[in-house]
């Protein structure tokens, strides 16, 4: 439309129970539009194109539907920390989706043991899949030497799996990194349950069973804290149980 020669409020409704204002802006070259204005915060409602003519109250009605799903600044907050609450939440149905998969594949199964690769500064490509271990430690699958893994076609967790196959450990390993980026935090391995050849990395593990003892912490407080949602564990002994 050109520049703009002035703009002053011309009218003041409440649509909905929310305060909005009409904004009259006067073009340079003698056209009219009127803009929907946010009274509480100032923001111009009508981005994509002002009104030729005074609105209706219809007209306005409309446009605050379609805003309804984009928070303003003063519920961003809210809104962002609701996101975040579904984010995990949804992590950690996945992750419990992977553990039940496993367990079905492998019925001893407890832990699944990850790699990271401190060489690799890319956070989607430094986790690998190192070993599914049972309840007392032991390897029983080293994904360093495995193939295809089993898994019963006709299984509802192969359907919940869609397109990926369980069966291949390229998915498995996609998803996990998937989490990984998400920013979700594994267990670590208790210490006891250390191989030989678990000295050199620090290594993470999923647990897989009620069977399987989550990391142990000094200061349980301390560690809701620093992970809270973001640590993925969907199954864990008792504290008693483990130390039976």
């Amino acid at each position: 439309m050109g520049k703009i020669s002035s703009e002053k409020i011309v009218g003041e409704h409440t649509v909905d129970g929310r305060p909005v204002q009409v904004q009259q802006v006067v073009w340079a070259d003698g056209g009219l539009g009127y803009d929907l204005i946010d009274a509480d915060t100032g923001n111009v409602l009508t981005t994509e194109e002002s009104f030729s003519a005074y609105p209706s109250e219809s007209q306005m009605k409309a446009v605050l539907s379609s805003l309804a799903g984009t928070p303003g600044p003063a519920d961003l907050v809210a809104a962002w920390e609701e996101a975040t609450k579904i984010h995990y939440t949804r992590a950690g149905e996945l992750a419990r989706l992977i553990a039940d998969t496993l367990r079905t594949q492998y019925p001893s199964a407890a832990y699944l043991v990850l790699a990271i690769d401190d060489d690799e500064t890319d956070r989607d490509i430094e986790l690998f899949l190192h070993s599914i271990r049972d309840a007392d430690g032991t390897i029983i699958e080293d994904f360093e030497h495995s193939g295809a893994l089993p898994i019963d076609p006709d299984s509802s967790l192969r359907r919940a799996w869609g397109k990926l196959n369980p069966s291949d450990p390229a998915a498995l390993l996609w998803l996990l990194r998937q989490l990984y980026i998400a920013g979700v935090q594994f267990d670590g391995l208790p210490e006891d349950l250390l191989q030989e050849d678990d000295t050199e990395w620090p290594p993470m593990c999923l647990l897989l069973s009620g069977q399987a003892r989550p990391h142990t912490w000094a200061d349980e407080e301390e560690k809701a804290q620093r992970f809270g949602p973001r640590l993925m564990r969907p199954y864990s002994a008792t504290p008693s149980s483990a130390s039976s």
